[in-house]
């Protein structure tokens, strides 16, 4: 019989009874390929951007024209190195694993010289297995990132040799890069119409060996339903543990919650070599309150302690979770000449006010800091927003957003992270988009605040609206749509989380209406049914009468400056912050953006004359105000956070 006693406590994922744990995180060796960068210290988690600006080769990224003249940084090939030790203890172990949670995005990984593995996708988390690549004592492990850019332009080449999937580029004003479409990474990181083109690499989250010989928890993915007629919450767990490379030896998992006045434990047997153990735990209703959102009541969560422990307790891990009880439904009943398309929370209607959640930040180790996590989310509470849009074009988001938005009552439309694109349906793709699916649902659908998934952000209306010009290929693009969307990321989906959670395959569409049409629904902006998405920058944003009542409004919104003190971070040059600069026309990305200020502000307000010291304050002040509108009647804004 194996010895089963754990040895490494492995980041933040669990919690385990151990004698060791082996971080591999801080710092590290960093140089280009060419070695032109060299002797610079790289920070992991982190990545190249706030890597080269701490070693003093970049300035502040965000200054200036930075943008462009850093266009060299991800067509370099760069390299991370970190020289560890080991003991002959750690050696012993049956299963001896590298895990990388997040690895931005093509690299290959090395271990003592020796090519271990590779990845091609920024949302997946990564095992590599090295037991038997250690050696006692000091060992060298390697990550060489390829340029994502030239990554993601080969991949165009060799599918444009089928035929070409748009947007090959994004508009001149984005001052972009090209083919962000053909691979897995945060797309806004190629540039958009809020944001800078800062292509980011690097080991973006954390790094660790786990060290076991049984097994470990990987995944608790939770749900809970109502059964009124017994008067119980009924908790279902799947849990998820880590392959072995030998049989998963006998054991247990024990269930524990903690209520308001009491405790309820049940264990399952853990049948010999399986990975994955479900339960079916009875909550009495009047042992727990019902979670609600953000300025509806309380947001009680309840502690779930789920115990794996091998044969007589050889080995032992433990994660906790919280639970909140409450159901949520996404209502689409027959009215007029559509269908419904709201919430409903613990059998209540809620009106859902909130905002579009772009990336925390452009570089994506940047966007992991909990203190601007927590600033976001309680400004997001603070004025009273109760739902906040994951929004298809950024990153799924850390555990620590989704925990606080838990304990805030803040429900979460959750993208998944494609947008505004036509995607290809090869099996290589398809096969990397199902390693982001299984790890990210089993990741995230058991936090209380998700509401809703959705497939995708725009792609059905911009295949449908012909945004990229392939109406004589429609069927093409239309399979390879419902290829991705539907067969892929919906089935594995509804696989994961047994029908138990709303999934749309896009927003905005016509939600059931949609369904019915084979998913690429005829008019995706029908106001009878589903979610829209509605911007207009042409009629008056301060007429209430301008703006559509649909069923639902997920995403909407009017531009507007930045304040002055956060221009001013950017250049200390007064005169670059004329509307029409060089400057601002340069961060300007959206299309005419500049002009559609100004002729919003034209509408309702005089500016004073360009020669008056009051001009700049005045365009960025108006640009603001118009904004605020207290008739809004959509329920979502989106937000442009950055320059």
């Amino acid at each position: 019989m194996i010895s089963c006693v754990l040895f490494v406590i492995f980041s933040f994922i669990n919690t385990l009874y151990a004698q060791q744990s082996l971080s591999l995180n801080g710092k590290w060796e960093l140089r280009d390929s060419k070695s032109t960068y060299k002797n610079l210290i790289g920070n992991v988690p982190g990545g190249i951007y706030s890597d080269l600006m701490s070693n003093k080769v970049l300035g502040d990224i965000f200054s200036g024209y930075m943008d462009d003249t850093t266009k060299w940084v991800p067509r370099q090939e760069w390299i991370y190195t970190k020289n560890f030790t080991v003991t002959e203890e750690l050696l012993n172990f049956e299963n001896i694993n590298l895990m990388f949670d997040g690895l931005d995005t093509f690299a290959d990984v090395y271990l003592n010289g020796e090519r271990i593995g590779q990845s091609r996708n920024m949302f997946v988390q990564y095992t590599f297995d090295i037991a038997h690549k250690l050696k006692v004592g000091e060992n060298i492990l390697k990550v060489h990132f390829k340029s994502p850019v030239k990554v993601s332009e080969d991949l165009a080449e060799k599918q444009s040799q089928s035929y070409v999937i748009p947007p090959v580029c994004p508009p001149n004003e984005y001052h972009g890069e090209c083919s962000v479409n053909m691979i897995r990474k945060m797309q806004a990181s190629y540039a958009w119409d809020w944001g800078p083109s800062f292509p980011s690499v690097g080991i973006w989250k954390a790094v660790y060996i786990e060290a076991f010989n049984c097994s470990v928890i990987r995944h608790v993915v939770k749900d809970v339903v109502e059964d009124d007629k017994n008067d119980v919450w009924i908790l279902n767990v799947d849990v998820y543990l880590a392959p072995s490379k030998t049989t998963i030896a006998s054991g247990k998992i024990e269930f524990s919650i903690k209520l308001n006045n009491e405790a309820i434990t049940k264990v399952v047997d853990v049948p010999e070599n399986s990975i994955v153990v479900s339960a079916v735990i009875e909550v009495p209703k009047g042992s727990v309150h019902h979670w609600w959102p953000n300025g509806y009541g309380a947001h009680d969560l309840y502690l779930l302690k789920v115990r794996y422990s091998a044969e007589n307790e050889r080995e032992v891990s433990i994660k906790e979770v919280r639970v909140g009880f409450r159901i949520v439904e996404l209502v689409q009943d027959p009215v007029g000449n559509g269908y419904s398309f709201y919430f409903k929370v613990n059998d209540v209607p809620i009106f859902m006010k909130g905002s579009n959640e772009i990336p925390v930040d452009i570089l994506p180790e940047r966007g992991q800091d909990k203190k601007k996590i927590r600033t976001l989310l309680e400004t997001a509470r603070d004025t009273h927003m109760n739902m906040l849009r994951v929004w298809g074009g950024g990153v799924y988001e850390s555990d620590y957003f989704y925990d606080l938005a838990d304990e805030m009552g803040i429900l979460i439309w959750q993208d998944f992270m494609f947008a505004c694109a036509l995607y290809p349906s090869n099996n290589d793709f398809l096969e990397n988009v199902l390693d982001e699916v299984d790890y990210q649902v089993k990741r995230l659908s058991g936090y209380t605040s998700i509401a809703l998934f959705a497939g995708n952000n725009e792609n059905e209306g911009a295949l449908r609206d012909d945004w990229y010009h392939v109406r004589q290929n429609f069927t093409v693009f239309k399979n390879d749509y419902v290829k991705l969307y539907v067969d892929t990321i919906k089935n594995r989906f509804e696989e994961i989380t047994h029908k138990r959670r709303i999934f749309v395959a896009s927003s905005p569409s016509n939600g059931k209406k949609t369904e019915q049409e084979g998913y690429v629904s005829n008019n995706p902006y029908d106001q009878q049914y589903g979610d829209v998405h509605y911007y207009n920058y042409v009629l008056n944003p301060l007429n209430a009468n301008i703006l559509p009542i649909p069923r639902f409004a997920s995403e909407y919104g009017l531009q507007s400056l930045p304040a002055l003190e956060t221009w001013l971070t950017a250049t200390s040059n007064y005169s670059d912050l004329f509307i029409n600069s060089e400057f601002v026309t340069h961060r300007q990305h959206h299309p005419l953006g500049n002009g559609e200020i100004l002729a919003m502000i034209n509408r309702e307000f005089h500016l004073p004359h360009a020669t008056d010291q009051r001009y700049v304050e005045s365009v960025i002040y108006f640009s603001q105000i118009s904004l605020v509108n207290g008739k809004f009647c959509s329920t979502m804004l989106k937000v442009f956070s950055h320059l």
